[in-house]
């Protein structure tokens, strides 16, 4: 491959092609595993004195029936991006693929908490 600019040419190899490609490649997963990664907050400290009765009273199910809106606002405004911990324990899972299909891509589990 040859590019040529007035009577300036510069010749390309396969080589020189395929370290490039290296190059950029290495460039965007050094950027995409290390860079991007550094500025997520993986110790978010959790929301102090918060139930989960207050939290299910405030956007769970049936404050949502009640006035969708207000909930979903009320979710994004309190809720979202903050760390919530609550202790509780696995009642049952369900396995919802059993479709009989071994090629099937698609898996559903629904599973029931118990909150402390």
């Amino acid at each position: 491959m040859t590019l040529k600019v007035g009577t300036f040419g510069v010749i390309l190899t396969r080589k020189m092609l395929f370290y490039a490609v290296l190059v950029v490649t290495a460039a965007l997963a050094i950027y995409a595993f290390l860079l991007v990664e550094t500025t997520y907050n993986h110790d978010m400290t959790p929301i102090s004195g918060l139930t989960w009765a207050a939290f299910s009273s405030e956007v769970g199910h049936a404050a949502w029936l009640k006035n969708k809106r207000q909930t979903e606002l009320t979710f994004l405004n309190k809720f979202v991006t903050k760390g919530i911990h609550w202790d509780g324990y696995i009642v049952r899972v369900i396995l919802a693929d059993d479709d009989g299909s071994a090629t099937s891509m698609y898996h559903a589990a629904t599973i029931l908490v118990k909150m402390n």
